[in-house]
């Protein structure tokens, strides 16, 4: 019969793999839509994040790179990667605690990324910030999800030493 503490190193263990793959699927995320506009229009993450132009005309939208949505995606996949490399014993707790507030800090800044993500608004050589009123679609909802359930997996794995 095993004995009580090779069962919970063997339940962390599938837990660590567990939060891989969920950083993971917050990472794939990126490439889904992530936010709607008060037109219905759908941006994805990768236009959000890294920026992208809409041209029509002399008429253009413009999103610039975004710093903390590119965060946003990369601290749960960080600490999904962080969560399978092995370390001591005495050190484990501290691995998962970071794991989860990484996990946990990334959730925050998919769902706040409405409020900090700006659209440039330009006719010919004018140009001004425009306020589209986003939304967060499909994409950011189960990102920010994924990232919480990671950071939850990360505190059951300090609970269970």
């Amino acid at each position: 019969m095993a004995s009580k503490k090779s069962k919970a190193n063997g339940i962390v263990q599938y837990l660590s793999f567990v939060m891989l793959v969920l950083g993971v699927a917050t990472f794939v995320m990126l490439f889904m839509g992530m936010l709607k506009d008060s037109g219905d229009g759908i941006h994805k993450g990768t236009a959000v994040v890294f920026g992208s132009e809409f041209k029509l005309f002399i008429v253009s939208l413009k999103f610039k790179f975004n710093i903390l949505g590119f965060l946003a995606f990369l601290l749960p996949l960080l600490a999904g990667i962080i969560s399978i490399f092995p370390v001591k014993k005495k050190s484990r707790n501290i691995k998962f605690l970071i794991c989860a507030l990484l996990f946990i800090v990334g959730a925050i800044l998919i769902f706040l990324m409405p409020s900090y993500t700006k659209v440039y608004f330009a006719i010919g050589e004018t140009s001004t910030t425009y306020d589209a009123s986003f939304k967060l679609a499909i994409g950011a909802i189960l990102g920010g999800v994924f990232a919480i359930l990671g950071g939850l997996t990360s505190l059951g794995a300090v609970v269970l030493k």
